[in-house]
C-alpha cells in the first residue's frame, strides 16, 4: 500500500524505524533497540494514494477496483453447527487476485476442513491464527464455486451442518445513472468520502447523514423538475413551430394544445424543491458541521450583520456566500416567497404570428425565460452545495488532512470525483472555497 505521512521533521525517526526493524529481522544477532522507540512523536495519520496485492505467481498488482471499501461487499459468512443446531463457527471467502482466502471464526480448526477441497495444493497452505478465534488462511487458488464444493463435501462426510446465509441486500434503483455522472460522482460518492475523513464514529456519522439526507433528495427532486420543465417547453416549442398545433381560421390562431397549467405546477415544484435544498437542507447541514448560514436567507440588515461576523473567523466562505447572495439565490429565494405569499404564478404562453410562422414566447421567471432560469438555478445550486459541504467538512479534518481538487482532465471517467485528501504540509496543493461563475459540469 502507497501512503503518505505527515511525518515532518519526524522523517529520520521514521526512516530509522524501518532500518532498525529491517536489521532484526535479517541480523537477529545484533544489538538493537526496539524500533517502536523510535516512532515517539511520529504522526500516525496517514492518506492512502493505492493498494496492492500480491498474485498467485507472487507478482505485485494494483489492488482491483471492485476490490476497494467503497464498492467490495462480501458475500456473508457460511455458518457451521452441530447436529443439534449449536453454533460451532463461521467462514467465508474473500477474494484475492486470482484466488481467495477464507476466513473462520469459532473453535473449529480451519486446516482441518482444507482437506475437502481434494487438492494437494491448497493441503500445503498455511493459516494464520488470530485473537478472538479468528484463522485466516493463505491466499488460496479457488474460486466461488470451489468453496460452495468444499463446503458441501464437508456437510456430507462430516456430523455437522453447514447453513446457508438468510441475511438479504435489498437494491433499490436510485437514477439512471451511476458513477461515471459528474452529479452522482461528487454530490454522492464524493461528499461521502470526505465525510469518512472526518466521522470515525458511527453515532457521529449517523448524525451527519440524517442531516446530509435531506440535501441531495430535494436536490434529485429539483433536477428531475428541471429536465421536466425543458422537455415540456422544448416539445411545445416544436410543434408550434411544426404547424403541428396550429389552425388558423380568418384572423384567428388556434393552438391545440395548452401547456400553461403543467409549465405552473413544474415550475412551483422546482422553486420549492431548489429553495429548500440551501434554506432548510444546507443551512441545517452547515449547522451539524459548526457552521452557522442562516443570516443568508434573512433581511439585508440581518444578512449583512452575519457576513461581518462570519469575516472574522471564515473570510474565504463570507465571500463565497456574499457573491451567492448577491448573484443568484436572493433572485431563487425571492421567487418562491412570491409565489407563496404575494400570489405570483407563471404568466401564460404567448405566441408572435408576425413572421411567416407562428412561434411560442417563452414566459419569464424573475426576468428570464423560464428554462434558462431553472437551468441556470439548478447549476448554482449544485455548485453551492458542493463547494459549502466540502468547506466545512474541511474545516473539521484534524490537522495533518486537508483537501485538494482534482483537475478536470485528470478525473477518472468512472468516477470523476471533484476532492480527493491530501496532507496538509508535503501533499498536493491545497483546496480553497471561492465562487465561480463556472458551470457545475466544468468546475
Amino acid at each position: 500500500m502507497i501512503v503518505l505521512r505527515p511525518t515532518g521533521t519526524f522523517t529520520f525517526n521514521k526512516l530509522m524505524s524501518f532500518v532498525v526493524a529491517h536489521l532484526g529481522i535479517f541480523s537477529p544477532g545484533a544489538k538493537l533497540s526496539n524500533f517502536t522507540e523510535f516512532l515517539d512523536g511520529v504522526p500516525k495519520t496517514a492518506v492512502v494514494i493505492s493498494g496492492y496485492q500480491y498474485d498467485l505467481k507472487g507478482n505485485l498488482n494494483p489492488v482491483p477496483h471492485n476490490q476497494y471499501q467503497d464498492r467490495f461487499v462480501p458475500a456473508p459468512p457460511f455458518q457451521i453447527t452441530d447436529r443439534r443446531g449449536q453454533h460451532l463457527a463461521t467462514i467465508q471467502l474473500i477474494p484475492w487476485q486470482d484466488g481467495g482466502t477464507i476466513l473462520l471464526k469459532g473453535k473449529l480448526p480451519l486446516l482441518d476442513l482444507l482437506p475437502f477441497f481434494g487438492r494437494q495444493d491448497i493441503l500445503r497452505a498455511g493459516v494464520v491464527t488470530r485473537p478472538d478465534d479468528l484463522q485466516i488462511s493463505y491466499v488460496l487458488p479457488v474460486t466461488p464455486a470451489d468453496f460452495g464444493d468444499m463446503l458441501a463435501r464437508f456437510q456430507q462426510r462430516s456430523n455437522m451442518k453447514v447453513k446457508q446465509p438468510q441475511s438479504q441486500w435489498i437494491v433499490q434503483k436510485l437514477a439512471d445513472e451511476g458513477s461515471a455522472s459528474p452529479f452522482m460522482a461528487r454530490l454522492f460518492m464524493g461528499l461521502m468520502r470526505l465525510r469518512d475523513a472526518v466521522y470515525s464514529d458511527p453515532v457521529a456519522r449517523e448524525s451527519f447523514d440524517k442531516a446530509f439526507d435531506f440535501v441531495p433528495t430535494s436536490l434529485f427532486t429539483a433536477r428531475t423538475t428541471a429536465k421536466e420543465i425543458s422537455g415540456l417547453w422544448v416539445e411545445h416549442a416544436r410543434k408550434v413551430a411544426a404547424g403541428e398545433i396550429v389552425r388558423r381560421k380568418g384572423v384567428a390562431i388556434h393552438i391545440d394544445e395548452n401547456v400553461d397549467k403543467e409549465l405552473r405546477k413544474q415550475v412551483e415544484h422546482f422553486l420549492n424543491s431548489a429553495a429548500r435544498v440551501i434554506k432548510q437542507g444546507m443551512q441545517g447541514l452547515t449547522a451539524q458541521l459548526g457552521v452557522d448560514i442562516g443570516f443568508m436567507f434573512k433581511q439585508q440588515p440581518a444578512f449583512e450583520r452575519g457576513i461581518a461576523g462570519l469575516k472574522a473567523t471564515d473570510p474565504l466562505l463570507a465571500d463565497y456566500l456574499e457573491k451567492s447572495r448577491h448573484t443568484w439565490s436572493e433572485r431563487l429565494i425571492k421567487s418562491r416567497i412570491d409565489l407563496e405569499h404575494n400570489n405570483w404564478s407563471l404568466p401564460r404562453v404567448t405566441y408572435d404570428a408576425s413572421g411567416a410562422n407562428i412561434t411560442a414566447v417563452e414566459p419569464l421567471v424573475a426576468g428570464q425565460p423560464v428554462t434558462e432560469f431553472v437551468q441556470a438555478m439548478l447549476d448554482r445550486v449544485c455548485c453551492f452545495v458542493e463547494d459549502v459541504t466540502a468547506h466545512c467538512i474541511q474545516g473539521k479534518m484534524a490537522a495533518p488532512i486537508t483537501i485538494t481538487e482534482i483537475p478536470l482532465a485528470e478525473r477518472s471517467s468512472e468516477a470523476p470525483e471533484r476532492f480527493q485528501l491530501t496532507l496538509t504540509v508535503g501533499g498536493q496543493p491545497r483546496w480553497n472555497i471561492s465562487y465561480q461563475t463556472s458551470s457545475f459540469e466544468k468546475v
